[in-house]
Order: structure tokens, then sequence, then C-alpha cells
């Protein structure tokens, strides 16, 4: 008995290594959640998105309306 369960626990241990945390996707993205900004307490997306790391707003300004906005990535 004492072996099975040995043995069971040795085989365990590389799937316990390779589990990846649940934020990461496997290209090395990061998902940010919801949590992630609970200390920020945002009110907009735009509050959400101004504490990414690299994220930047872009806004052309060309005073289009409809889908002419779409250029904008937020």
């Amino acid at each position: 008995m004492k072996s099975c369960l040995l043995t069971a626990v040795v085989l365990a241990l590389p799937l316990a290594a390779q589990a990846r945390d649940s934020s990461e996707t496997a290209h090395g993205d990061h998902i940010f959640l919801p949590a992630d900004f609970l200390q920020y307490a945002p009110q907009t997306a735009l509050d959400m998105v101004s504490q990414i790391p690299g994220f930047r707003v872009t806004d052309d300004d060309n005073e289009a309306r409809g889908f002419g906005q779409a250029t904008q990535n937020v």
C-alpha cells in the first residue's frame, strides 16, 4: 500500500511542475483578471487599461463617427 502511494506521488510531481498560472497563456501572454484591478478602483475600461504595462491608447482624433471610430484600440 505504501509503495502504491509513493509511486502515485512520484508520478504526480512532474504534472505539478508543469502547472501554469491561470492568468498566463501558452504563448507567455498575461491575462489580466478583474481582481488585478481592484486596488485601483476603476470606473471605466480606460481606467483599467491605463494600469496595464505597455498598453497605450491611440486616438487619431479625426472626428470620425460610427464605425469610423474602430481605428482606436479602446
